[in-house]
């Protein structure tokens, strides 16, 4: 059996100002509670005794304690995902920080979301940054924008890789088919969603992608990646890595992968005219060696070298100003590092 006694606010002996304070517990009187918020009522805790029965109804014990466990569980995931880690980033400020610190916004794209995503192509995986569009056409590298804000060079943007710049120099894009890392090299990438021109200087407008490689000392051994799909596309890769404990801890990839991006499609205009689209295929292999020694105990040297080259199908068959071609792509990365910590909490 339960029974509520109840009464209007205007049968209430507490002053006004108390009457407002009912809701939530957390007035003066935590004593009361409302039946309905709208309506007025409410009831004192020490009543819920002493009055007119009210039949309650009766629940199976196997129901209440599935409920109670179903409860348990839903709370815990809540405060698993509310108390959950906070990453650390590096590319706001060139500090080591809280993205809640953090003077600017940015996405932290980390290593489970990288391979829940499924996607092969480091550019691919911009589309999972607010406000960020990734676009491909047949006749260059796609291309990435900042809320609509680009055009095929995408030199408003700034793209590292470990902090080094990838952008051209002449153009200021980025060749995003062409970067000497793959997906499975990569550890996290870190966007601001933002200008950063004080921090970066010229190409940081619209925002800056740094993609941040995986460490030496975070894979022990060979691996062996193969991927396949539809219209001839594939993607093989061979990982390996140094021992343990080692001098020099160091990894090394190669991949050789295959897509058809476009394939050659009649359209027709506004004005009626019927013409064949242009058809992309690239071939590309990469080769990445990258190598971290310490060598005094404050002091750190690393080392990446990175290896593009491949060829693009391009073109309109039958096309007399467009014909079919192979265009040569090749592009070398070289970086080189020394760290030294002035103390043990340096940044």
């Amino acid at each position: 059996m339960a029974c509520v006694r109840w009464r209007r606010e205007s049968d209430k002996e507490a002053p006004g100002e108390l009457a407002r304070e009912r809701a939530d517990f957390r007035g003066s009187r935590p004593n009361w509670l409302d039946v309905r918020p709208d309506s007025g009522a409410w009831f004192p805790l020490p009543f819920l005794a002493q009055c007119s029965p009210v039949p309650s109804p009766r629940l199976p014990i196997s129901l209440l304690l599935a409920s109670v466990t179903a409860l348990a569980s839903s709370a815990a995931q809540s405060s698993d995902l509310f108390f959950g880690e906070i990453p650390v980033v590096l590319t706001a400020s060139r500090m080591a920080q809280s993205p809640l610190d953090a003077p600017v916004a940015v996405t932290v794209i980390d290593r489970e979301m990288i391979r829940a995503s499924g996607f092969t192509e480091i550019h691919d995986l911009l589309r999972l940054v607010p406000g960020f569009l990734v676009a491909d056409w047949a006749e260059g590298s796609p291309t990435v924008a900042n809320h609509g804000l680009g055009d095929a060079y995408e030199r408003r943007i700034k793209v590292m890789i470990d902090g080094g710049t990838v952008n051209s120099p002449l153009w200021g894009n980025t060749a995003w088919q062409d970067l000497p890392v793959r997906v499975d090299d990569v550890e996290r990438i870190e966007v601001v969603r933002g200008p950063n021109g004080a921090a970066y200087g010229v190409n940081a407008f619209q925002g800056v992608v740094n993609i941040i490689t995986r460490s030496p000392s975070t894979q022990r051994g060979p691996s062996l990646i193969s991927r396949v799909g539809k219209n001839g596309f594939y993607d093989h890769a061979f990982l390996l890595s140094g021992k343990a404990q080692e001098v020099v801890d160091w990894r090394m990839s190669a991949s050789n992968r295959r897509a058809v991006n476009f394939e050659p499609y009649l359209h027709t205009d506004t004005a009626g005219r019927t013409q064949l689209n242009e058809r992309e295929a690239i071939t590309r292999s990469v080769f990445n060696l990258s190598a971290t020694a310490q060598v005094a105990t404050r002091d750190e040297i690393s080392m990446m070298l990175g290896l593009s080259d491949g060829e693009s199908d391009r073109g309109v068959p039958g096309s007399a100003s467009y014909p079919l071609r192979a265009d040569d792509e090749r592009s070398l990365f070289l970086h080189l590092g020394w760290k030294r910590s002035f103390a043990t909490d340096s940044e």
